[in-house]
């Protein structure tokens, strides 16, 4: 194999399978370090496909400095601190099989991390850790790990600022949570743990610790102590999932007035409703309702400070009619953006709708083409998604379109119709004076030339 270290241009090697016969022990490694004395070889990228890298290799392996992409198995933790050597290294994915990590050998992850300039991967059975240094994301997925003491090394890595952690079966992260709050290296400012299962605010109490979060999404399995979260002084942005009481939450949230949006996957009682409409920094709102009939509840959030609410329906034939009429009767109402899901608007509820004068966004599904043309009377609207309609009509986006390019003067800047259009509606879109942004689909190629002619399309 020697001989194929003269080939000058070789830049790319990737090796299946190696001989194991006795007669020939080191026959990779020789090949390997026939490479390291060619000043001038181009060697890039390395593939090791077969079962394992031994320790001669690995070592003739560090020595070839060119490589940019490696990817190899190992079978000891303690080889893999020589690949620090490749300092021109920029993507990296390895796996170890069989080999148990300890505390003492799971230090070598985080210096091998560091050594490569892109993206590095490390593979077990136990855990996956990836990270993108351009993206400063850490990604940690764990299996069957009772403990997560093992991954504190991690903490030692700089320029850190986004921390997912995924997977199952972990007692405790409040080793690692404390290790990074003690870090200034890698000051996170998101942290992401929504995929870890079962688990409950004990076991990521120290999270409290971590000042520099700004951004949270979490699931927990038991929420009680929740409210803790409040002292994070620089939280913005939380997203929650499972069950439990928010409201003590909620309660915290007003009182440090801080938070600036919140996104909730079960459905929210009035009285937690009521708590959240109380936090006077709060500026978006996603989430769930379980009462969309009480009167008071629904009074209190269209007098909160919220801007952009999001209203997932778990069961499509519930009305938001007695929701849009809190809104559209409160004159001093912030509400400017509107977003419903998995929800039809009928003409009442679009009707209410037209009432908030406020609003600059809305995506909805709408039950036909008579409802949409309820949208023109939206004075400042901008920005407007047309999800579907629920009745099949011909041609159903004609009339409303129409009506938005008589409309005067012309707001709307960002269109996305999720239905196909013809000539018909090209036409009446080439009329909308201030569109900078559109997304549609098309029957055929005959309306693109009329497309042509929005000047401000961008």
């Amino acid at each position: 194999m020697g001989a194929l270290s003269k080939l000058p241009d070789l830049n790319r090697l990737v090796i299946h399978k190696k001989c194991n016969f006795l007669n020939y022990p080191n026959t990779i490694a020789n090949f390997l370090q026939s490479m390291v004395p060619n000043g001038s070889f181009a060697l890039k990228s390395v593939k090791l496909n077969y079962q394992t890298v031994n320790e001669v290799e690995c070592i003739e392996l560090a020595k070839i400095e060119s490589i940019r992409f490696l990817g190899c198995y190992f079978s000891d933790w303690n080889l893999i601190k020589s690949l620090n050597q490749l300092t021109n290294m920029q993507h990296l994915q390895i796996e170890v099989r069989r080999d148990i990590i300890d505390n003492n050998t799971s230090r070598h992850i985080p210096n091998l991390l560091a050594a490569c300039h892109v993206q590095a991967s490390i593979i077990c059975e136990d855990f996956h850790i990836t990270l993108k240094k351009k993206e400063k994301h850490l990604e940690v997925w764990v299996k069957g790990c009772p403990k997560a003491d093992f991954l504190t090394p991690l903490a030692q890595l700089t320029g850190v600022s986004i921390l997912e952690i995924s997977g199952k079966s972990l007692k405790s992260l409040n080793g690692l949570l404390k290790a990074f709050a003690t870090n200034s290296l890698s000051p996170i400012e998101e942290l992401q743990i929504s995929e870890l299962k079962r688990t409950s605010f004990k076991d990521i109490s120290n999270v409290e610790e971590i000042q520099t979060i700004k951004k949270m999404s979490c699931s927990l399995s038991n929420p009680t102590e929740i409210e803790q979260l409040a002292n994070l002084n620089n939280l913005e942005d939380l997203t929650i999932t499972g069950k439990g009481n928010l409201g003590p939450l909620f309660t915290k949230l007003a009182e440090k007035n801080i938070i600036k949006s919140i996104r909730n996957f079960k459905e929210l009682v009035p009285e937690e409703v009521i708590k959240v409409s109380r936090i006077n920094s709060l500026k978006k709102l996603d989430c769930f309702f379980s009462d969309l009939e009480d009167i008071q509840s629904l009074s209190e959030l269209s007098n909160s400070s919220i801007e952009e609410l999001i209203v997932n329906i778990s069961n499509p034939s519930y009305s938001l009619q007695k929701l849009l009429s809190a809104f559209s009767s409160n004159s001093t109402t912030r509400l400017e953006q509107l977003n419903t899901t998995n929800k039809t608007i009928d003409i009442t509820e679009m009707s209410e709708i037209s009432k908030i004068k406020g609003i600059t966004k809305l995506s909805a599904k709408f039950i036909n083409s008579e409802c949409a043309q309820y949208l023109v009377r939206l004075p400042h609207l901008e920005h407007l998604e047309i999800k579907q309609f629920s009745k099949n009509e011909i041609n159903p986006l004609v009339n409303p379109l129409r009506d938005l390019a008589h409309k005067s003067p012309s707001t709307l800047r960002k269109l996305d119709l999720n239905d196909f259009i013809g000539f018909s509606e090209c036409k009446y879109l080439s009329q909308l004076e201030a569109l900078e942004s559109l997304k549609c689909k098309l029957h055929n190629e005959t309306g693109i030339e009329v497309l042509v002619n929005i000047k401000s399309l961008k």
